[in-house]
């Protein structure tokens, strides 16, 4: 038997052949082929929730044609872990008022949704005083202060000798809370 010209372990037409296939196998790696994901889209059931609440996303890569990836695993991020952060698995945790991005991230390419985390409107008896907290987390308080209990120095009334307020106070200091509760004279 007469080898084929040209055909051989070193003939230009095997060197060819392997150098195409080196460039498809690469060009598979750069992002462009069938399996590389090319876009992430995450979704979730509420785009708020409470604090102390959880939620669970779902991150979905798909490659440059649309289609789902399957088999790979995504890392999640909150722009702002005092708002919600967000466990390996996708689990939410609204931790405090206000906004955050949560972003899964895969081979370079990434997807987001952006969740409010709001506190559950409240309001607190006390003995002789009343507190209410906002959507914001900040307090209000009114009613005695003859010990300190509306959380402000401002209570310029009088009730019955103590200093007091018939309407509500900021509690000072800038705080934000996730609930509250009101004693006989405490908060």
């Amino acid at each position: 038997m007469k080898p084929i010209a040209g055909r051989g372990a070193g003939s230009p037409t095997v060197r060819i052949v392997a150098l195409l296939l080196w460039a498809l196998l690469s060009a598979c790696q750069d992002g462009i082929g069938p399996g590389t994901v090319a876009d992430i889209e995450v979704t979730t059931p509420a785009s708020g929730l409470t604090a102390g609440d959880t939620l669970r996303l779902v991150a979905l890569p798909k490659d440059a044609l649309g289609n789902p990836v399957s088999g790979r695993t995504v890392a999640w991020s909150s722009s702002n872990e005092a708002v919600a952060t967000v466990t390996p698995e996708g689990v939410v945790r609204g931790e405090g008022p206000g906004t955050a991005t949560l972003t899964a991230t895969l081979a370079n390419r990434s997807g987001s949704v952006e969740v409010m985390v709001s506190v559950k409107r409240m309001v607190s008896a006390g003995g002789s005083h009343t507190c209410s907290l906002a959507p914001s987390g900040a307090a209000f308080c009114w009613g005695s202060n003859g010990a300190g209990q509306l959380g402000s120095a401002s209570a310029s009334e009088s009730c019955q000798g103590d200093p007091c307020s018939t309407r509500p106070l900021p509690v000072s200091g800038g705080l934000t809370f996730l609930s509250l509760s009101a004693g006989s004279a405490y908060t």
